[in-house]
């Protein structure tokens, strides 16, 4: 049997990758198998280790690499657009209907972050660390001393929101939560520094 040359190898090491960070996302890391993972990849179960010892090692590096795929657009934007449109752009598409429903594409932070509460471990460390890079973003978004604190805030009302609308049993609900989330947003960016 011919060998894989290294090209085609990294190829394969990303598209497992970006298939468990999207399945992890829309099922959750315990609920996806790695027969899942290597299927959606059009690999056989037998190939996963030739790429990662484990479950959770392949969970890290899934998280990271949809922490980076987000915050780099996002930090992207603010040297294309400046802070404060950039932040507006992506806290709008943060609560949005279509970041609701298409969560195998949404933040890894919103759909996972429950995976790694009190856990410990790498997997808990991976969301913590997106978690930082995420606050370090968004407070640029803000001035004086409080402003770490109202990135925190914000992070709390866009994740939580995300997360409860995706709980709600109708659309309508879902939208409900969503536009109160956003009113909750305007009061945090209208509040003097």
């Amino acid at each position: 049997m011919a060998r894989m040359s290294q090209e085609n190898k990294d190829l394969t090491h990303k598209n497992i990758i970006r298939n468990a960070a999207r399945l992890f996302r829309e099922k959750g890391i315990e609920a996806t198998s790695l027969g899942d993972v290597m299927k959606a990849s059009g690999l056989t179960h037998g190939g996963f280790y030739r790429h990662f010892p484990g479950k959770e090692a392949l969970a890290v590096v899934a998280i990271n690499s949809a922490v980076d795929e987000i915050l780099d657009d996002l930090e992207q934007d603010i040297q294309r657009r400046g802070t404060g449109p950039a932040i507006a752009a992506y806290v709008e598409n943060y609560l949005s209907f279509t970041h609701v429903t298409s969560r195998g594409v949404g933040c890894p932070l919103a759909a996972l972050i429950d995976e790694g509460a009190g856990k410990g471990g790498d997997i808990q460390t991976a969301l913590q660390n997106g978690y930082e890079r995420m606050l370090g973003l968004l407070s640029e978004g803000f001035h004086g001393q409080n402003r770490k604190h109202k990135a925190a805030g914000l992070m709390a009302v866009l994740i939580g929101t995300v997360q409860l609308a995706r709980a709600q049993s109708s659309p309508a609900k879902a939208g409900a939560l969503i536009k109160s989330g956003r009113r909750v947003v305007d009061m945090i960016f209208s509040q003097p520094e």
